[in-house]
């Protein structure tokens, strides 16, 4: 089966961990013929300048694995979600696919592949929505003229001609019957996966721990990613604090950036927090997994599904983001910034953590992306 990604809204990165890197490896792992059309013009600006410049370098088409890659001219209205694409229909021509796959549903170009789809009627026809209101709408203009005007009359229109209209959280299914009209009969919920292929091959706890200088016997908390107080990281670092109190070989460990000056001088002035930059794909799930809990205690962020894939239970909020992720792999925390709550319940963990261990490979095994990408294929079926 040959199978056709367009990532337009932006830019495809080699090589990372996100849905649009992994759904289409595991289908090519599957035996389909699989390829990524993308563009080279939408790189935020925390990407590596090495990594950019190595993208840059490979041209317009070039493998991944056995995933083939192809850039195209886009353009961009101003600073807005609309894009117009050079060529996009003769790519897909080209490719000739039985199924498309449309990762994000706020720009244009949706409609090339429903023109592609009128004169080869037997393809399908799959669009994704990682958008909510937390994540999109910045603006109540924004909010009503582009999302539930111009993209609800858009998808009124071009619906007929999609198989599903797929939301990658709870929260983001509820966002395309609010914001975008469509009907739930269209619309199925397709979790953001875990990469348990890579995290299969990492090496063993005790390996890892030996690598990264940790005590065999320390209890390990991780937290990562963009940190700061409105992340939540204060409140753990406390949290963790206070049980030190009791049992001193409680350790954390945060990685990535801060995103104020407050919280990365309190994590500095304490001595028991291991602390690493950003770090490349392989040592983010090594940190996640030589851990015994992973917390993050406002927000979702993809790691989350990263500490389920290399098997760490879970201490998070629970918010439509999030509700799909816990089932005896870890517990929610019910409000910010309670500190004795972030404690309570991580002392709960370490006290039952045979139990929640065994469900995160469990939940592991549910959300891997292998299950995803067959869903995915049979829904074309």
């Amino acid at each position: 089966m040959k199978i056709v990604h367009l990532c337009i809204s932006q830019s495809y990165f080699d090589n990372w961990g996100y849905q649009e890197n992994l759904i289409p490896e595991y289908q090519a792992d599957l035996g389909n013929k699989v390829s990524v059309i993308s563009t080279n013009k939408f790189y935020p600006n925390w990407l590596n300048n090495d990594e950019l410049d190595t993208i840059l370098s490979k041209g317009k088409e070039y493998n991944i694995g056995k995933v083939k890659i192809i850039r195209i001219k886009v353009l961009r209205l101003f600073h807005t979600h609309i894009v117009f694409t050079y060529n996009l229909y003769k790519k897909l021509k080209d490719e000739s696919p039985d199924i498309i796959f449309y990762h994000e549903m706020t720009n244009f170009s949706t409609i090339i592949c429903v023109v592609y789809k009128l004169f080869h009627p037997k393809i399908s026809f799959f669009i994704d929505s990682h958008s909510d209101l937390r994540n999109s709408c910045s603006t109540k203009i924004s909010e009503l003229l582009y999302f539930k005007f111009f993209l609800t009359i858009m998808h009124k229109i071009i619906a007929i001609f999609v198989e599903k209209y797929y939301g990658v959280t709870p929260s983001r299914c509820n966002f395309l019957l609010s914001h975008y009209g469509i009907s739930k009969k269209k619309m199925k919920f397709l979790p953001i996966g875990c990469d348990t292929k890579l995290a299969n091959k990492l090496p063993t706890i005790d390996n890892l721990r030996r690598k990264y200088n940790i005590p065999f016997d320390s209890f390990v908390i991780v937290s990562g990613g963009k940190m700061g107080k409105f992340k939540g990281t204060e409140f753990l670092i406390k949290a963790v604090e206070n049980l030190r109190k009791k049992d001193s070989n409680i350790l954390l460990i945060l990685f990535g950036v801060f995103e104020d000056q407050e919280c990365e001088d309190l994590t500095n002035s304490r001595k028991w927090i291991i602390k690493h930059a950003w770090c490349e794909r392989k040592k983010t799930l090594e940190l996640l997994k030589v851990a015994n809990i992973a917390s993050w205690p406002v927000h979702h962020t993809t790691l989350n599904e990263d500490s389920i894939a290399v098997g760490t239970p879970l201490l998070i909020r629970k918010t439509t983001t999030t509700e799909h992720l816990i089932s005896q792999n870890g517990l929610f925390l019910n409000e910010i910034g309670n500190v004795s709550e972030i404690e309570e319940k991580l002392l709960k963990i370490k006290q039952n953590l045979n139990f929640y261990k065994k469900g995160a490979e469990l939940m592991a095994e549910k959300l891997s992306y292998s299950q995803i990408s067959k869903n995915i294929i049979k829904d074309a079926q």
